[in-house]
């Protein structure tokens, strides 16, 4: 692959080097490209705690079988992917042993945060397999602990999902709309990919609230894409994810079209039929978008130099994204 000569031991380097992040990012570009024949299509659902990702899954798969209720909390990845055979199997960081279950009762044992508190089981990961449609060419999605839920231990599980060559769902706030912790946490993480789906969630706010939640958040989504050299589309898709799952259980199909959920459908699935085909392309963006940050960090510590500490500092209280116009 032309990228793969591109992408020398010099360029490696100097990734790694000037980054603003602790992330070793040439290595980890250069992983990616290792690995991208066998990549499978992984799309990670992100978001801050309490968001409603695992009723959004639920209602993608018209199936109630993550938990999603006001109390519960998902402390472990889990991975949905297809097959004929739906069960799960449960992994650990401290034992070879996979243990296999079936419903959704024996699930919560494992994912739920109020049957496993935070994650004393050392459940590494859990594949989710299902006979679904939409995961049939590879697909994976990936429910994670939002932020704040998160152990030590899943930091770095939930990493890997963030290392490979995929688009992301992230799911954002309506009311209130995104404040610093959620611009800061899109921003950590955006960087990670070329292509992203926003997806607010409505709980029964006016349409006037869900109006203004879209102005705010796309323009705090624009100033964050500028910043970190991303393509952003200016569409952020609102869900109805209780109506939807409660539609796709009564069989209501007209509950189930007004939750807005096709939408999302019709989007992952445009990302999952062309992925071949926007392979290379995802990953010369993410390449030019690291160049990028690159060039700016060198640039940052050029106009550093001959300042004092606190004339740095204030300076980096100044960056855009910690201005109150853009996050409240």
């Amino acid at each position: 692959m032309e990228l793969m000569k591109f992408l020398d031991t010099k360029l490696v380097d100097c990734l790694d080097r000037y980054s603003s992040t602790q992330e070793s990012v040439g290595s980890n570009l250069l992983k990616v490209l290792n690995k991208l024949e066998n990549a499978e299509i992984i799309i990670p659902v992100l978001g801050t705690q309490g968001m409603g990702k695992s009723t959004l899954i639920n209602g993608l798969l018209r199936e109630n079988i993550l938990p999603n209720d006001a109390d519960e909390t998902t402390c472990v990845p889990v991975e949905v992917k297809f097959g004929t055979e739906e069960c799960a199997k449960v992994h650990f960081f401290d034992k070879t042993e996979v243990i296999t279950v079936h419903t959704r009762e024996e699930l919560n044992e494992y994912v739920d945060n109020n049957y496993n508190p935070a994650n004393e089981k050392h459940v590494a990961n859990i594949e989710l397999f299902r006979n679904n449609k939409m995961l049939e060419n590879g697909l994976v999605i990936v429910d994670l602990p939002g932020v704040g839920s998160l152990t030590k231990e899943n930091e770095n599980t939930t990493k890997k999902y963030v290392e490979n060559l995929c688009s992301a769902i992230f799911v954002i706030p309506t009311v209130p709309t995104i404040r610093k912790k959620e611009a800061l946490f899109i921003k950590s993480l955006w960087s990670q990919f070329s292509k992203a789906i926003f997806v607010q969630n409505d709980w029964g706010e006016t349409q006037a609230e869900k109006q203004e939640s879209i102005e705010f958040n796309n323009k705090v989504l624009r100033d964050i894409a500028e910043e970190l050299h991303n393509p952003y589309d200016n569409e952020i898709i609102i869900v109805n994810a209780y109506n939807a799952i409660s539609g796709a259980l009564r069989k209501d199909e007209k509950m189930f079209s007004d939750s807005n959920i096709m939408t999302l459908y019709d989007k992952i699935m445009q990302l999952s039929d062309n992925w071949e085909t926007e392979r290379k392309k995802v990953l010369v963006s993410r390449l030019r978008m690291s160049i990028e940050c690159s060039k700016a960090f060198i640039q940052q510590k050029l106009a550093e130099i001959g300042k004092t500490r606190e004339e740095i500092l204030l300076a980096a209280r100044s960056e855009r994204y910690l201005l109150p116009q853009v996050v409240r």
